[in-house]
């Protein structure tokens, strides 16, 4: 069954084939985890992420159109995932850390503002690039993690976050800007 095609697995899923949607699932999670993970930056959120995004698409595998490509609708699935998830993040105020003794987090953080050269041999290598894509705005990290990691075009992109192929040329013209004044 693995030679099949991505709708033939979803034409034998349709008809109750649950093995067909493991063979799906098997097909991209490893991809979908490494995007979830490049967008949440951590492992626990991207694992709970990448399983709601697959339920959900499972849940939804009927109202897929097959004369479509599955690799972004999957995508777009997970992304949405995605951002429920920070809309539904409880934040934790610094002042829940507060002890007799001061703050725990303020009195136990080091600084770790870099200099310029730091920056310039930081900037070198890719898990530090990741790290600076990670501060900027979610829809920046995803045009950029689609793009870049997942190798979509432009017009993938733009079928899964549902804009114009032009507003994502731009955002991802915004986000290499915004990168290069991060690294430099």
């Amino acid at each position: 069954m693995l030679e099949f095609s991505d709708n033939e697995l979803i034409d034998k899923t349709r008809k109750g084939d649950n093995e067909a949607y493991g063979i799906i699932v098997r097909r991209y999670i490893k991809s979908l985890y490494d995007f979830v993970m490049r967008l949440s930056g951590n492992k626990s959120d991207a694992e709970d992420i990448v399983q709601d995004a697959f339920v959900k698409a499972w849940k939804k595998i009927k109202r897929f159109n097959t004369h479509r490509s599955f690799k972004p609708w999957l995508y777009t699935i997970a992304k949405n995932t995605f951002l429920d998830s920070i809309k539904n993040k409880k934040e934790i105020p610094i002042s829940s850390f507060d002890t007799e003794d001061g703050n725990f987090i303020e009195d136990t953080v080091i600084d770790v503002s870099l200099s310029a050269e730091d920056i310039f041999d930081t900037s070198l290598k890719v898990q530090d690039l990741q790290k600076h894509i990670n501060t900027l705005s979610p829809i920046y990290q995803i045009v950029l993690t689609l793009h870049l990691k997942e190798e979509l075009t432009f017009q993938e992109i733009s079928d899964i976050l549902g804009v114009s192929i032009d507003t994502i040329k731009s955002r991802y013209r915004r986000a290499c800007t915004k990168l290069r004044g991060l690294v430099v």
